[in-house]
């Protein structure tokens, strides 16, 4: 018997018999505009799920810790985090909401072998933002979060390294599978060992849902934008997306 603990846009999480894990279940659902766009597409649950699991994995060889037990179908065993209200983005490229900030064209608008020339960020950038889908997920700086007690000064800190070092590694691996990385979205909480130590954790999920990707070649948008803008068959893309992290970073 399981209990519902919490239902978001596109995922519900459970408690089970087991004291380890909660089950994480990526549902059909999918949702653009801080919820304002929705609608349902068949598989898009399982994809999402396979491929946070793959990159999940890929994460903790090298250090950065995440909530991923294990997985199967659409169902991910997960640890119990105290989720931060903060969401931390690394962008790469001058994506929409930063080129309408800094009054840029959208890197989409320029054609593949000139988007590095024209709209590639070097260093990348690493943005806070405040989750609440009521107030739109306002940007935020170091000193709100502090001054809202949304994380201690050292979480703020570890956060940004840890985004950093996932953007490190992640960035070269999907370009080798045809994905240029131009943003993603990392969610962090606190979790207590069994012996009462607590731990940052990367936690939610890093999917096409939560990523900018682009096909190397053709410039084709590989992510949710396809949903958001109408650019085309969502559910083919994302089962695309699957089939190249999955099955590449085996």
């Amino acid at each position: 018997m399981t209990n519902e603990i919490a239902s978001g846009k596109t995922k519900t999480l459970y408690r089970t018999p087991d004291a380890v894990a909660l089950r994480m279940v990526f549902r059909d659902d999918i949702s653009a505009f801080n919820g304002a766009k929705l609608d349902q597409v068949s598989g898009k649950g399982e994809a999402c799920c396979h491929v946070s699991a793959a990159l999940f994995q890929q994460l903790e060889e090298v250090g950065v810790a995440t909530h991923y037990v294990d997985h199967g179908g659409n169902t991910m065993a997960v640890r119990e985090l105290e989720m931060l209200q903060v969401e931390v983005v690394v962008r790469n490229y001058v994506t929409d909401g930063l080129a309408k900030r800094m009054g840029m064209p959208k890197v989409q608008d320029y054609p593949m072998d000139r988007r590095d020339h024209l709209a590639r960020l070097d260093p990348p950038v690493v943005e806070f933002f405040f989750k609440s889908d009521a107030l739109g997920d306002p940007l935020v700086n170091r000193r709100h979060i502090r001054a809202f007690n949304l994380a201690e000064a050292q979480e703020v800190l570890f956060m940004e390294q840890q985004a950093a070092m996932a953007n490190t590694l992640l960035t070269p691996r999907l370009y080798r599978l045809g994905l240029v990385l131009a943003d993603f979205k990392l969610e962090f909480g606190r979790w207590k060992d069994p012996l009462g130590h607590v731990q940052l954790l990367v936690g939610d999920e890093l999917s096409p849902d939560s990523m900018r990707l682009w096909d190397t070649e053709t410039a084709a948008c590989m992510d949710k934008d396809v949903f958001r803008h109408d650019h085309g068959d969502v559910g083919k893309v994302y089962q695309e997306v699957r089939a190249r992290i999955v099955d590449g970073l085996r």
